[in-house]
C-alpha cells in the first residue's frame, strides 16, 4: 500500500480521467519542495556552524529516539 500522496493521485486520476495534469502537478510540487528544502539547508549552514548543527541534530535525534 502506498502513502497518502500516492493514494490521492490514484483517486484524482480515476475521478477526473486525466492523469497527466495530476502527475505533472505532483512532479512540480515535489521539485519545488525539494528545491526549497535544499535552499533552506544551504542557507542554514551559512548561518549556523557545522559543529553547532551536528550537536543540535544529534540531540534532536536522541530526543526523538528516546522520547517515545
Amino acid at each position: 500500500m502506498g502513502d497518502k500522496t500516492q493514494l490521492l493521485a490514484f483517486i484524482l486520476a480515476a475521478r477526473f480521467k486525466r492523469p497527466l495534469p495530476i502527475i505533472l502537478g505532483i512532479l512540480l510540487a515535489t521539485l519545488l519542495n525539494h528545491g526549497i528544502a535544499g535552499a533552506f539547508g544551504t542557507w542554514i549552514t551559512t548561518v549556523i556552524g557545522a559543529d553547532v548543527l551536528r550537536w543540535v541534530l544529534g540531540c534532536r535525534l536522541s530526543a526523538w529516539r528516546y522520547g517515545r
